[in-house]
């Protein structure tokens, strides 16, 4: 053999052998990819800056978890029961609505058995001048009827009268006259009410009666009287200090402010709504 065909014969096997070698690898295997491309494919997908989303945007698309079944609560604070009292009142509610419309003077107030004190709010349109308020002063569920002046009850909250049921009928519990007048008081910590009544029969004589709603009837909690300069603590309401306990004037009248410093002002339904 020449050496021109002894090399044609080595590059012939060469050739052999890499057909061989490449028809060892299994079918169907496919490429290996590059670094950078798997990096690529298995990456999380980076948001742009504007598609980011905003914390307050996640917590709005989230769906709002359903609120707890909880057991009905009754309103706490001053609650004004008017659909109800305006019913069971009806006819004790009509008392003022000519008095105030036509501007009784005070002696006819008296004829009726109404507070003349409604006489003291006859600027303007007195039926806006005074209301009805519907607390349930008691907390029995039932709303008592106030009647009170809503014309400058930020600097003095009077009422003129005072209603509750008794043996199933409208009774009136207080009713205000010049000398002798009602507030009434909210205990916003204890969520209670009570009844204030201011009495003088003259420069020398002073009653201050506190009194909570009890069984349809008004139930004296503390009193104090001042009598010809002397001071009293008084459980009853005789006007007769010689059963009372002798106290300071100090004392008195630090009991007399921190009762007037609850007295509160009631968001009134003035009678232009009323009639």
């Amino acid at each position: 053999m020449n050496k021109k065909m002894k090399w044609i014969g080595l590059f012939a096997l060469a050739a052999s052998l890499l057909l061989t070698a490449c028809g060892a690898q299994p079918a169907g295997t496919a490429a290996t990819a590059t670094p950078e491309a798997t990096a690529a494919a298995t990456a999380e997908p980076t948001a742009t800056p504007e598609t980011t989303a905003t914390p307050e945007a996640t917590a709005a698309a989230e769906p709002a978890e359903e609120p707890a079944d909880l057991p009905a609560e009754e309103p706490a604070g001053i609650v004004n029961m008017a659909e109800e009292g305006q019913k069971l009142y009806a006819a004790q509610i009509t008392r003022y609505a000519a008095a105030l419309s036509e501007q009784w003077p005070e002696g006819r107030y008296f004829e009726n058995g109404m507070s003349e004190l409604a006489s003291y709010y006859y600027e303007g349109d007195a039926r806006a001048n005074v209301g009805a308020f519907f607390p349930d002063l008691d907390g029995d569920g039932s709303p008592e009827m106030v009647i009170g002046a809503i014309l400058d009850a930020d600097t003095d909250p009077v009422v003129l009268e005072i209603w509750t049921v008794r043996d199933g009928a409208p009774h009136m519990l207080a009713q205000s006259h010049a000398r002798n007048r009602y507030f009434v008081e909210y205990l916003a910590d204890e969520n209670a009410w009570l009844i204030a009544n201011e009495g003088s029969s003259g420069a020398a004589s002073s009653v201050w009666f506190y009194y909570a709603l009890q069984n349809g009837e008004l139930a004296l909690m503390q009193g104090v009287t001042t009598e010809s300069g002397a001071w009293y603590m008084t459980y009853d309401t005789d006007l007769d200090v010689s059963n009372d306990t002798p106290s300071d004037e100090a004392t008195c009248l630090a009991i007399v402010d921190s009762h007037t410093g609850r007295y509160t002002a009631l968001d009134y339904t003035p009678y232009t709504q009323l009639q």
